[in-house]
């Protein structure tokens, strides 16, 4: 184990934090939040069985269904 600072251990490289954590590093312009939801018990059990780019995704979908996902090349929907 490296030492630098007088005494206090170098932490592991941010990669290696986030796989013994089971989770990805966010890419740029992506940010990550929680936001209350209301729906069936259904919903949330396949939710949870979705990866979180997986949920954001599925999101998305829905709110280009519902025409609330602003249109290809800026703007608002």
């Amino acid at each position: 184990m490296r030492w630098y600072n007088g005494g206090v251990p170098k932490p592991p490289p941010l990669e290696l934090r986030l796989r013994v954590l089971g989770v990805e590093a966010l890419e740029e312009g992506e940010r990550s939040e929680k936001v209350r939801i209301r729906g069936p018990e259904e919903l949330f059990r396949v939710l949870e069985d979705l990866s979180p780019r997986e949920r954001g995704l599925a999101l998305i979908k829905g709110l280009e269904v519902l025409g609330r996902w602003p249109k290809e090349g800026g703007g608002d929907a």
